[in-house]
């Protein structure tokens, strides 16, 4: 659902009052705003003694508007004189194919297959964008591209679609919810449109200006631009593919990521695999398996009950399929492509690193999970397990490796063995809650890391009784004043997993974290989104070399909700709790022929260590404010 903070706000507005707008914003900025005006109901009026082929004559006359669009045809054919004389576009909406103009009595299905008589009225058509590129409505693909644009141009009639929503669901699973997806495929060829009607027209902006396909491939491009910032797969391409799949591995290589990741989590008899979670319920098939009664609750790691890899063996679970993971799914009914469930298996790290060892060109990253937890509580060693596994994979003075966990302890003992990038990830309470972030936390994690993982509530703070931004917590700031790479995590294009001043577009919220919270890299669900971002004509570091005039704005924390009437922020509650940093040592690593059985004696943990933290931050939610809507 869209916000309604900003209900009962604003006045009706008269076509006058919007021309003056626009008048003024030409003024202020020396750009030229259009006006399009879409008059509905002509008939109807024309019945209650109103008439507004009269109206529509003196807004051509009086405001000089550059669109006038109707669904009915005897209006259009009544304003073409004075149009012409104007300079006046009229452009003819088509409703569905079954619905019927009360000026002809014809059906929008018949008018659509007479375009020649169309074009005696109208310069241009308004149509629903699936009368261009339809939507399978069952496996929600898209169907090929219609012949109605080309058709159209051949009879110099320009071709507008409408039905552009970016918080819209069931959205095409080919667009990966990434709204400037499905624009551009409405821009390029061979559904090349002359124009769009949006709710959302900064996103539509985006993709027109910044997004040219053209530009950015054209010769000597590609070589000045240079992004910035590190793009790293979340469990692979999983917002496209089941995580950690090797399917999710090539669609985030093919998608552009400087890094693919690797989640380990260890079986039974110490064994690292690359999951989304050591709840195999989360992204496997072991519900519908003969494993279903190895259920327990275990509350280091979470408080409902799971199947964990820690209680399998690799033989039992190298048996199960993965499946898509929905992180939206649950509380708002948002659900990724189910296309490839139970497709292929759970991937060893071993056979990861295989895999990646043949994709020289991008980087691995591997994070390690509940390392402190599995050793001093099942006596599995996941440092262990991991140095072995790289070693034998022939990586152990790689350079392009990148090793986090959220326990500083297992990146104490990394440090000692191998020369590879470490980064500490800071994990939330599974309850939702947010940490305090001090300064000798910080310090602590300099001492050993190069860097911090930040979930996103501790980079953009949201507010949580009205899903806007409201202020800045300077996190990345006080990261990098202590010399440390921030990257955030874990992004998804979801609409209902950003904040309204997003306007449910991902990548206003990327633009944000890279040029106004300043972070290093972003690890998501769909790296294509990221990188594409990053490669786009209009990002800081491309502009010059493209001399683009337009750039993607930046969204300022607050700001909208600043200016909701009679708001009063809610009182505050108790600060979070700081994160805590320190563990005890782990037992100094085993030999790397034990590593596949790792057999090492538990630790006690003292009163004063910090219990495990369990799962990841829960989602954010939602979508943004109509700006302009054309409807029947």
């Amino acid at each position: 659902m869209r916000t309604n903070a900003y209900d009962n706000v604003f006045a009706v507005l008269t076509p006058e009052m919007v021309v003056g707008i626009a008048t003024q914003y030409t003024n202020e900025t020396g750009s030229r705003s259009f006006s399009w005006f879409n008059i509905q109901y002509a008939r109807f009026y024309e019945q209650h003694n109103i008439s507004m082929t009269s109206y529509a004559l003196s807004l051509i006359k009086n405001l000089r508007p550059e669109f006038i669009s109707s669904t009915e045809v005897g209006l259009l054919t009544a304003l073409q004189p004075a149009a012409r004389k104007s300079g006046t576009k009229l452009i003819f909406q088509l409703l569905q194919p079954d619905d019927v103009d009360p000026s002809t009595n014809q059906s929008y299905g018949a008018l659509l297959q007479n375009l020649t008589y169309v074009r005696s009225f109208a310069s241009g058509i308004l149509v629903p964008k699936d009368y261009i590129l339809p939507v399978d409505n069952i496996t929600l693909y898209l169907q090929p591209a219609t012949s109605l644009v080309q058709g159209a141009h051949l009879l110099k009639l320009e071709v507008y679609a409408l039905g552009f929503n970016n918080d819209q669901y069931p959205f095409s699973f080919n667009y990966s919810f990434d709204p400037i997806k499905e624009y551009r495929s409405f821009i390029d060829d061979p559904a090349a449109v002359d124009g769009v009607l949006s709710d959302f027209p900064t996103t539509a902006s985006e993709a027109i200006a910044c997004y040219n396909v053209d530009l950015i491939t054209a010769p000597g491009t590609v070589s000045r631009i240079r992004p910035q910032s590190t793009v790293i797969s979340h469990n692979g391409a999983s917002g496209d593919f089941p995580g950690c799949t090797l399917l999710s591995y090539v669609g985030a290589i093919n998608d552009g990521a400087d890094y693919i990741d690797c989640p380990v989590q260890m079986t039974k008899d110490g064994i690292a695999i690359c999951l989304e979670s050591p709840d195999l319920f989360v992204s496997t098939n072991v519900a519908s398996t003969s494993f279903l009664y190895r259920q327990s609750v275990i509350p280091g790691i979470q408080s409902s009950e799971g199947i964990f890899t820690f209680s399998l063996t690799w033989s039992e679970i190298s048996t199960l399929k993965v499946k898509m993971y929905s992180p939206e799914g649950a509380h708002s009914g948002v659900f990724r492509n189910p296309a490839y469930n139970n497709l292929q298996g759970i991937l060893r790290l071993s056979d990861f690193l295989d895999f990646a060892k043949n994709h020289s060109k991008v980087g691995i990253y591997i994070d390690i999970q509940n390392a402190y937890f599995l050793d001093v509580s099942e006596n599995i060693n996941a440092v262990t397990a991991v140095v072995s596994t790289l070693k034998q994979a022939g990586l152990s003075n790689s350079s392009n490796i990148v090793l986090e966990s959220e326990d500083i302890a297992a990146l104490r003992q990394l440090k000692q063995f191998l020369p590879y990038k470490l980064i500490y990830r800071i994990k939330l309470p599974e309850s939702g809650g947010l940490v305090t972030l001090t300064d000798s936390a910080i310090a602590e994690i300099k001492q050993v890391a190069d860097g911090a993982a930040v979930p996103r509530p501790l980079v953009e703070a949201t507010n949580n009784d009205l899903f806007f931004l409201y202020r800045s917590p300077k996190t990345v700031e006080r990261f990098h004043s202590f010399n440390l790479t921030v990257f955030v995590e874990s992004l998804r294009n979801e609409f209902v997993a950003l904040a309204f001043d997003y306007e449910a577009d991902p990548t206003l919220e990327l633009n944000t974290l890279i040029q106004f919270y300043g972070v290093d890299g972003v690890r998501t669900d769909f790296p294509a989104t990221a990188k594409a971002y990053l490669n786009n004509l209009c990002h800081q570091t491309n502009r010059k070399a493209v001399q683009s005039s337009y750039s993607i704005p930046y969204i300022i924390p607050g700001y909208l909700l600043a200016n909701i009437p009679g708001y009063a922020p809610p009182p505050l509650g108790a600060p979070a709790p700081s994160l805590l940093v320190a563990e005890p040592p782990l037992p100094p690593l085993a030999p790397a022929s034990a590593a596949s059985h790792p057999v090492q004696a538990p630790v006690s943990r003292p009163n004063s260590a910090v219990p495990v933290v369990p799962s990841l931050f829960g989602s954010m939610v939602v979508a943004l404010v109509c700006l302009l809507h054309f409807s029947r």
